[in-house]
């Protein structure tokens, strides 16, 4: 049988599922759920992705989010691999961390969108792990009633709130009244494997063989898309670390200039390490390690997170 096809297209909504190797307990603690967090926030902005609601048990993941560029696959494969990879390197585990193929069920009218956000957020509830949604920290559930400035993992809950009319607290309020007053909510039936929606999804899917070509192009695109200027990101890592535009390709050993600005370009691009290198003057490998290196800084050490949080206020200005 072969499988569903991944519709791809600039601005698709998807229900995303993906379960633990043999419905292991792939995210049974606290530890593991922040670092799997942390990866979806940064490949969130990396690939210019929405993040509308996600919900993390211990042995699968729920997300809703809406690809601003046709480039889902790029996007998911980066999140699992480099979450897989750092599970299994810190734990010295071997094998599959996910089961297979995740599931991209498209959505593709308000109504779905708001059924299948709540549904996302009763999850713990349906399983007898609280009894209200607002119980469960690991759901975007209670983000839904903080300002913006507020919320975790860029969350961007605007798009289901806004199905609610009234002000912004008046949204907030229906979106909480709904949710728990369909607690018993199950998903519809999946059309055809592709996503939720007879009607709406047989025009979506006509439309997308017929504009084939053309989507395939946006594929293209959106690969040497990135949400910020390479070019500024080295500028940004001269003025900030030694004004001497030499110093990006110099050898010396902690050359802070240059490991920025390789951080930079790997972090909030969707550059190539080849091509990361080429612009640096370095080897491949050495952007992969120099990278990795530096993130380890920045986690732990302050001054670092504090030089990493100047940079992106840096870059900010000048976008």
């Amino acid at each position: 049988m072969s499988r569903p096809l991944r519709i791809q297209f600039p601005g698709a909504i998807y229900h995303i599922i993906q379960r633990g190797f043999r419905r292991e307990r792939v995210l049974a603690d606290d530890n593991t759920k922040w670092e799997y967090m942390n990866y979806l926030h940064e490949f969130s902005i990396k690939f210019n992705v929405e993040i509308y609601a996600f919900c993390l048990m211990n042995n699968h993941i729920h997300l809703l989010i809406c690809t601003q560029e046709a480039n889902l696959t790029r996007f998911m494969h980066s999140l699992n691999a480099s979450f897989a990879n750092s599970r299994k390197k810190f734990r010295s585990l071997d094998g599959a961390v996910f089961a297979g193929r995740y599931k991209s069920l498209l959505v593709d009218s308000d109504e779905w969108l708001l059924h299948v956000s709540a549904y996302i957020h009763l999850n713990p509830v349906r399983a007898r792990m609280v009894e209200k949604p607002s119980e469960y920290k690991w759901s975007s559930y209670n983000d839904y009633f903080k300002l913006p400035d507020k919320r975790r993992f860029n969350l961007a809950p605007e798009n289901v709130l806004s199905l609610f009319s009234g002000t912004y607290f008046d949204q907030m309020k229906e979106y909480e009244n709904y949710v728990c007053s369909n607690a018993g909510l199950e998903l519809p039936e999946v059309y055809r494997g592709v996503g939720y929606g007879e009607c709406a999804l047989t025009s979506v899917m006509d439309d997308y063989f017929e504009n084939y070509k053309l989507n395939t192009e946006s594929y293209k695109i959106s690969k040497n898309r990135n949400k910020y200027d390479p070019l500024e990101i080295l500028k940004c890592a001269v003025i900030l670390c030694s004004n001497d535009e030499s110093m990006l390709y110099s050898s010396t050993r902690n050359n802070m200039t240059r490991q920025l600005a390789c951080y930079g370009l790997r972090k909030l691009t969707q550059l190539k390490l080849r091509e990361i290198g080429e612009l640096l003057k370095m080897k491949y490998h050495s952007v992969s390690d120099t990278a990795r290196e530096f993130d380890k800084k920045v986690r732990n050490n302050d001054s670092y997170s504090q030089l990493w949080s100047d940079f992106l206020n840096e870059l900010d200005t000048k976008s």
